[in-house]
C-alpha cells in the first residue's frame, strides 16, 4: 500500500488503466480482488517512460502480457484499445 502513496495523479490514472486491462484477471479472483491495486504496479515506469519519449505504449503490452506475464490472456484489440487510453493520458502529460 506504500507504493501507491508514492504514485503521482498519471501513475495512479496508468495504473488504472492496467487495473481495468487485468489481463491474468486477478481482480476476478475471489480472495485476491484487493491485490489488483498493487499487481501492475512494476510497469508504471516502463509505461510512463515511453509516454515521456512518445513512443507506442502497445508493444509494451505485448511484452508484459506475451513475455513478464507469460501468455496472452486478452485480444489485440483489447490491448490496442488499452493503449490507446493509455496513450491518451500521456498526451495530456506530454
Amino acid at each position: 500500500m506504500e507504493r501507491l502513496q508514492k504514485l503521482d495523479l498519471l501513475d495512479k490514472k496508468i495504473n488504472a488503466q492496467l487495473m481495468d486491462w487485468d489481463p491474468i484477471g486477478v481482480g476476478r479472483m475471489e480472495g485476491f480482488e484487493h491485490n489488483l491495486w498493487e499487481e501492475y504496479l512494476m510497469y508504471i515506469p516502463k509505461l510512463r517512460g515511453a509516454l515521456q519519449k512518445g513512443e507506442a505504449i502497445k508493444p509494451i503490452l505485448d511484452w508484459i502480457e506475451g513475455e513478464s506475464i507469460g501468455g496472452f490472456f486478452t485480444s489485440e484489440e483489447r490491448r490496442v484499445e488499452i493503449s490507446r487510453q493509455i496513450e491518451q493520458l500521456g498526451s495530456k502529460y506530454f
